[in-house]
């Protein structure tokens, strides 16, 4: 097959701060498809990555785009026109790259997610929960609880970026307030087909996020990952993919606590990719391509460990 791997921070060459994330993800994934006999094409500092696409498209069998989320669904469109498409459908990259529509669905279909605060006419209101907003203090409380530390992050973004972490209810333009979940922050990369309706488990990975002045940060992880609870966290993320319709490979973001809290579904390959393909018996991308087709997806084994650093 020729196959269009279109990686937008390398693709263009102006966004800097994403380069060596998507560069990784980039090289991972034109390796893992030249491994398995194809024939792969990928832009590099291109002067228009849509006019690219719209044309490169055309001349492939499938492709595969990996994009920040909140321009993601526009690049697969095109794809979907010209193409086959490797990865989710744009109608639910648009759903996970909107975290308040997002984290609204996982908390309707029954999975844990950090609540959701705002205020509405000068009155603060808590979604799903018995917790009532206390002027005096600046914090949500119910009989027996209060919420001290809260998250506000960008409504539509990708990864850790601008993610603030405040001592009191908060709101800022364009972004959401939700509850800090303290816990094993962890990810889990499936592949979903949607043809068949498969599901397959690749690994449960390590994340590690640090704190500085006030912004979480991720810096990096390790592959694979063994934590008390990991069932029900693999179930949690499994149903995550379910309940948005994620199709090819997906990234669903885990904080352990007295649950599995759900707080990103990435609809798009992550950087965990790069240590998933180290550590697996199968190649990745025919896995992808296999799951497109509406193959049966093989069980996959994992041997070794990969750590990386951003």
């Amino acid at each position: 097959m020729k196959i269009l791997v279109a990686e937008y921070a390398v693709g263009t060459g102006i966004a800097p701060h994403l380069a060596s994330e998507g560069k990784l993800m980039l090289d991972t994934m034109v390796e893992s498809f030249k491994k398995c006999s194809h024939e792969v094409s990928y832009p590099e500092k291109v002067n228009d990555f849509q006019v690219y696409l719209e044309r490169e498209t055309r001349k492939c069998d499938a492709a595969l785009v990996i994009a920040p989320d909140n321009i993601l669904a526009d690049f697969t469109r095109i794809v979907e026109e010209n193409t086959l498409n490797l990865g989710s459908p744009s109608e639910v990259i648009e759903v996970c790259a909107d975290k308040l529509r997002t984290t609204e669905v996982l908390l309707d279909n029954g999975i844990h997610a950090p609540r959701l605060f705002t205020s509405y006419k000068n009155e603060v209101f808590a979604g799903q929960s018995n917790l009532r907003f206390d002027k005096s203090c600046g914090n949500f409380k119910s009989e027996n609880s209060q919420i001290d530390r809260y998250v506000v992050k960008p409504r539509w973004g990708c990864s850790s970026d601008n993610v603030m972490v405040v001592d009191t209810f908060e709101e800022r333009e364009g972004c959401i307030t939700c509850e800090y979940v303290s816990g094993e922050n962890v990810s889990v990369s499936i592949i979903a087909s949607g043809v068949t309706g498969e599901k397959l488990l690749l690994t449960v990975n390590y994340q590690e996020m640090v704190l500085e002045d006030g912004r979480i940060k991720y810096v990096g992880g390790a592959v694979p990952y063994n934590i008390p609870g990991q069932d029900i966290i693999i179930d949690a993320a499994m149903n995550a993919v379910e309940v948005l319709g994620c199709r090819g490979y997906a990234g669903v973001d885990i904080v352990m606590a007295d649950h599995p809290y759900v707080v990103d579904v990435n609809p798009r390959i992550t950087t965990s990719i790069a240590g998933i393909s180290c550590v697996i018996d199968h190649k990745v991308g025919e896995l992808i391509i296999s799951a497109a087709l509406g193959e049966s997806l093989p069980d996959v084994n994992v041997h070794g460990s990969y750590t990386w650093r951003i």
